[in-house]
């Protein structure tokens, strides 16, 4: 036996509307319950507000948060990173540490940490800067007038490059009856607009400042 089709061409407007209004059905269905459509990727990134991610990286680090910024750290375009900064203080334990963090579905993710510094927020300048020939936002911190007392002192000066993982540092002593002086670490060799600008910020107060070629510890000085 054979089946006969009919081409009456009203039955086929029903059966076609019939189709579009269950197409239309299953459409609305799929983003109700959150389901993408076919050959829609769905972003799984989701845009937390401040006040959270800062929630975020506090359960990812240790010690007393004392500061946190954003911005550009990397070379790539429009991709925001956070940056947290922690103080220890506690029995053998006593610094600094510097993170950055960015985001990940639901959360953040840890880039980069510093090992333990030498120095303290308390006084500390704490700023992003942005210098000749690298595109990227650094991060600046010095640790200010906190060492230094009425007989001399010292202040460590730190700039972080998170696009390469590096941590840049300057050293300033000053005793009396002897030349205030700057010890550059010599990874700056490389980064030659890095190592300028930790000079100039101190030649700035200090202009007989002198560049020495060994770091010293205070009490080795004095």
């Amino acid at each position: 036996m054979s089946l006969k089709i009919n081409t009456d061409s009203s039955l086929i407007k029903a059966f076609v509307f019939a189709m579009f209004i269950s197409m239309i059905f299953i459409s609305c269905d799929r983003k109700e319950n959150g389901t993408p459509e076919t050959g829609v990727v769905k972003d799984t990134t989701v845009q937390m507000n401040e006040n959270l991610i800062m929630q975020k990286v506090q359960e990812q680090v240790k010690g007393k948060l004392e500061f946190f910024e954003k911005g550009n750290f990397t070379e790539a375009n429009n991709k925001t990173g956070y940056i947290a900064g922690t103080e220890f203080d506690s029995g053998n334990t006593i610094g600094i540490k510097i993170s950055y963090f960015e985001p990940a579905a639901n959360s953040v993710e840890k880039k980069f940490e510093t090992p333990l510094l030498e120095g303290s927020f308390t006084s500390a300048i704490v700023k992003k800067i942005n210098l000749q020939g690298i595109q990227q936002d650094l991060l600046y911190l010095n640790t200010g007038a906190y060492f230094i007392g009425s007989g001399g002192g010292e202040v460590y000066a730190y700039v972080f490059d998170f696009n390469e993982n590096k941590t840049y540092y300057a050293h300033f002593i000053s005793v009396p009856k002897l030349p205030v002086s700057l010890y550059i670490s010599p990874e700056t060799n490389e980064q030659t607009a890095i190592k300028d600008f930790l000079f100039s910020e101190f030649k700035k107060d200090y202009p007989d400042i002198k560049l020495v070629k060994k770091d010293h510890k205070l009490e080795e000085v004095f």
